[in-house]
């Protein structure tokens, strides 16, 4: 696919659209990531399916922002973009602090929402990693963000479990994310926003699970078993306390399940977004590998 930009807010944002009539799925991605996070999920979707995935602000090739973002903050960006493209009802799939934004856009606007997958989902739960807590503080901030080899290779052995192996193209992405100018300093930034000393901050875990509690949407939670980054409990404890709720852990799977297991998310997903299609498209099978 084709990178697109559109202007929205004053911020040039990046996305990739399959386009075509069907349902509309938006893919958001997690902190520190980009869009092509979800290529290899949409590549396998069937033509009856529109998957939008975007860079949200301060992320991949997207402009950065003047301020720190939070969820609430992408989930109006995300509704304004879905609204330039002239989209009015979608499923939203989100991954890590994407699935954080996704919660908060169904809140914005549950009448718009079908259905909702929440992967390896951000502000389900209080604990997070020791050297994301660190990087709330003034001096370690710089030191632990600092854009380099480092930072690199602990990102790919943070998120991926260990029988993953990264594509030199998986590598390319994250390389360019992790030195383009700024990055790593809005990476900080928007961290500081979601998390202290102590995790992930208690007033975004409550309205997450507010806002899921109270839902009406059907949610899909997906996790990889191996997450070193959320843990796994954290999804199971979320899908106990919502109504309409289905869990799916994913054994050998880390933080990035749409990258580690593709096919897997795309298998899980076309029944749980079925009701979405017309009767004759809704035995359409996934795209073979």
């Amino acid at each position: 696919m084709l990178d697109k930009y559109k202007n929205i807010d004053g911020y040039n944002i990046r996305y990739r659209d399959t386009e075509g009539d069907g349902p509309v799925l938006f893919m958001t991605h997690g902190i520190g990531a980009s869009l092509e996070t979800w290529d290899l999920v949409a590549e396998r979707l069937p033509d009856t399916v529109r998957a939008i995935s975007w860079d949200v602000v301060n992320h991949g090739l997207s402009d950065f922002s003047k301020q720190p973002y939070g969820p609430d903050d992408y989930a109006t960006l995300g509704w304004s973009l879905l609204n330039a493209l002239g989209v009015l009802q979608v499923s939203l799939m989100g991954n890590s602090m994407g699935g954080a934004i996704s919660i908060r856009m169904l809140s914005l606007a549950p009448e718009r929402v079908t259905h909702i997958a929440l992967l390896n989902a951000a502000t389900l739960g209080v604990e997070t990693p020791m050297p994301f807590r660190l990087m709330t503080l003034p001096i370690l901030s710089g030191l632990l963000s600092k854009p380099g080899k480092i930072a690199i290779d602990n990102q790919i052995k943070a998120i991926f479990h260990s029988s993953y192996n990264a594509s030199i193209d998986v590598k390319k992405v994250i390389h360019r994310n992790v030195m383009r100018d700024g990055a790593q300093k809005a990476f900080a930034d928007t961290l500081k926003v979601m998390t202290t000393i102590k995790g992930q901050k208690h007033e975004l875990v409550e309205q997450s699970l507010s806002i899921l509690s109270s839902t009406s949407a059907p949610v899909l939670f997906i996790h990889g078993q191996e997450d070193s980054v959320i843990p796994i409990r954290h999804s199971i404890e979320a899908a106990a306390q919502t109504s309409n709720a289905e869990m799916i852990s994913i054994d050998q799977c880390g933080h990035t399940p749409q990258l580690e297991m593709p096919q897997k998310i795309v298998d899980s997903l076309m029944p749980f977004i079925a009701d979405t299609m017309p009767e004759s498209k809704r035995a359409v099978g996934p795209a073979p590998i």
